[in-house]
């Protein structure tokens, strides 16, 4: 018996034949996937729009870095109160060959030029072997003549070996701005010693001679 033929309209067959040939391109694919035993499979990767990381960035980090807590580099904290400041040293500068002024007593100096705590008498030793002192202020009523070359009862003298005496005298070896011979502190340079005390400044040498001076008397010797 033969099998009766199937007109297909003319306009049909081309996608007849494509539809065909996709059923078998499918089932071929299809086929392939069972023998094999193992199903299809698609991985799909899902980012989360906002991740962040749990580290910082190390450029964009803003956490400062470690400092040392004391005032030096050590990192010993510094313990002084909220406001403090340090305190003022307590060495004091000098201008060159000038002395800090004596400000306790029963002390000894190597003072070469000094001046009594009342600002009114000032002492020079010369190297060793002569001192003057000066008063700013005299209220010594013996008088002598100068013959015009300056004053006398307000300057005495001592040489080392002589008797001192008091001098007349156009200039002055007081000067303000040397150290102050506290009472009580004594200074030595060479052969001349100085004492300071509340009755004046008294000067000797290594022989015995010497002198006291005060703005109403004095003594030589």
């Amino acid at each position: 018996m033969r099998t009766p033929l199937v007109r297909v309209p003319r306009g049909w067959m081309a996608p007849m034949i494509l539809c065909t040939l996709l059923t078998v391109g499918c089932s071929s694919v299809a086929g392939s996937a069972v023998g094999d035993g193992a199903a299809p499979s698609t991985t799909i990767s899902v980012v989360a729009p906002n991740a962040i990381p749990d580290t910082p960035d190390a450029e964009t980090s803003t956490a400062p870095a470690s400092e040392p807590t004391g005032p030096g580099s050590s990192g010993t904290p510094d313990t002084r109160p909220s406001g403090a400041t340090a305190g003022p040293s307590t060495t004091s500068a000098t201008p060159s060959g000038t002395p800090a002024p004596s400000t306790s007593t029963g002390r000894n100096f190597t003072l070469d030029r000094f001046q009594s705590p009342s600002r009114n008498i000032g002492c020079v030793i010369e190297e060793g072997l002569s001192v003057r002192c000066d008063l700013g202020e005299s209220a010594i009523t013996e008088k002598h003549d100068c013959n015009d070359i300056g004053d006398w009862g307000q300057s005495i003298a001592l040489d080392r070996g002589r008797k001192a005496a008091m001098q007349c005298a156009s200039d002055t070896v007081l000067d303000p701005a040397v150290a102050v011979l506290a009472y009580g502190s004594s200074t030595r340079v060479g052969s001349i010693t100085c004492t300071s005390s509340q009755d004046g400044i008294r000067c000797t040498d290594d022989l015995g001679h010497g002198f006291r001076l005060s703005r109403a008397s004095y003594e030589v010797r």
